[in-house]
């Protein structure tokens, strides 16, 4: 088909389509509307969780999906800090002064303080024990070796009521014994087997004396004398414990009122 065929089929195409439009009406009425189509199904809400390894759970069914996300890894150590400079060297020490004042306390830099060097109640170092009603007990502690001793009434402001048992037992340097109102008992064994022990006061106040007391005193010169303080009514009214006193010596007992006498086999005379 040559060029000009063709365009010649193409106008007449062209008109017929201008009539067909021309022979349509020039006013359309628009149709009805439809009518509405039905509500859709309402949506349901999931229930979504997240289980414990971290995955998404939606409606109970564990997915595949990670909800948590990995812990990152750690950091870099940091550098370690410089260390500190050295402190300032303290100041020297300085070494007091110590004395003694005239009383017997502790002088320190020329300050007299409230502690004694010397524990002037108990010069002669005896030990004393604490009873439970505040007196005391008292026994030889570190007066061992010395001759003459007398015992105080207190200590430490309360009374020494007691000599213990055993407190100065054998004790063989001891000649003399001092023992003061304040002591009520002479414990057992008190003073047995001090040889040498020849001369014992006893103040007015004891009670008791225990066994084996004065056993075995004044073995060296076979007698012992005794000075109490009372009379010899109050020197029987003690209480005198089994072989209280030495059965190889004569103990002179002298009283305020007179004098009683133990033999060594412990026949008694009284004296005027």
């Amino acid at each position: 088909m040559n060029k000009s065929l063709l365009f010649s089929v193409i106008a007449c195409i062209i008109a017929v389509v201008a009539v067909i439009v021309a022979l349509l009406p020039s006013n359309y009425t628009n149709g009805k509307d439809g009518v509405d189509g039905k509500d859709g199904i309402d949506g349901v809400t999931p229930a979504i969780e997240i289980s414990t390894d971290g995955y998404w759970v939606i409606n109970g069914v564990k997915t595949e999906y990670v909800a948590l996300g990995k812990d990152g890894k750690d950091g870099v150590d940091g550098t370690n800090g410089l260390n500190g400079t050295n402190g300032k060297d303290g100041e020297d020490g300085v070494t007091p002064t110590i004395e003694i004042s005239d009383d017997g306390y502790w002088v320190i830099n020329g300050e007299k303080t409230n502690v004694l060097a010397e524990d002037k109640s108990n010069p002669q170092k005896l030990s004393f024990y604490l009873q439970d009603d505040g007196t005391y007990v008292v026994a030889v502690g570190n007066a061992k070796y010395q001759s003459n001793i007398t015992i105080p009434q207190t200590y430490n402001g309360a009374p020494v009521v007691k000599i213990d048992s055993s407190a100065f037992k054998g004790r063989s340097t001891l000649t003399t014994i001092t023992i003061p109102d304040s002591v009520v008992e002479i414990g057992s064994s008190a003073f047995e087997d001090c040889h040498n022990l020849t001369t014992v006061s006893i103040g007015k106040s004891v009670t008791q004396i225990g066994s084996f007391a004065f056993d075995g005193c004044g073995t060296l010169v076979n007698t012992v004398t005794i000075n109490y303080a009372g009379t010899l009514e109050e020197w029987e009214t003690i209480d005198k414990r089994h072989e209280w006193c030495p059965d190889a010596s004569t103990v002179t007992v002298k009283c305020t009122n007179g004098t009683k006498v133990y033999e060594s086999n412990y026949s008694t005379d009284i004296e005027g």
